[in-house]
C-alpha cells in the first residue's frame, strides 16, 4: 500500500464534517501520483467503508417481497439514518 493511499485513508477515516484536510491531501498526492490514481485511492476508501457497514448491518434487512422498493427502503431507513446520526 502506498504512503499516499495510507494518508488519504487516514484523512477519510477521520472525517467529521470538514473535508478540508482530505481535499488538501488529495491535491498534494495528485501532484506526485496523478489525479486518476489519487481518485482511485479515494474510491477504494469509500467502497471499503460502505462494505464494512453493509457486512455489519446486512442481518438487519427485513424480509420483504425482495423487491427493489424493499432494498431502497432498507437503504434509506438504515444507512442514511446512520449517516445523519454520525454528523
Amino acid at each position: 500500500m502506498s504512503n499516499d493511499y495510507q494518508r488519504i485513508k487516514q484523512q477519510y477515516d477521520h472525517l467529521q464534517g470538514d473535508s478540508t484536510g482530505l481535499f488538501s491531501e488529495l491535491i498534494r498526492a495528485s501532484k506526485e501520483t496523478g489525479m486518476d490514481e489519487v481518485l482511485a485511492y479515494l474510491e477504494g476508501c469509500v467502497i471499503e467503508k460502505r462494505l464494512a457497514w453493509l457486512k455489519t448491518n446486512f442481518g438487519d434487512v427485513e424480509k420483504g417481497k425482495g423487491s427493489l422498493e424493499d432494498g431502497y427502503r432498507w437503504f434509506f431507513e438504515k444507512y442514511l439514518k446512520h449517516l445523519t446520526e454520525n454528523i
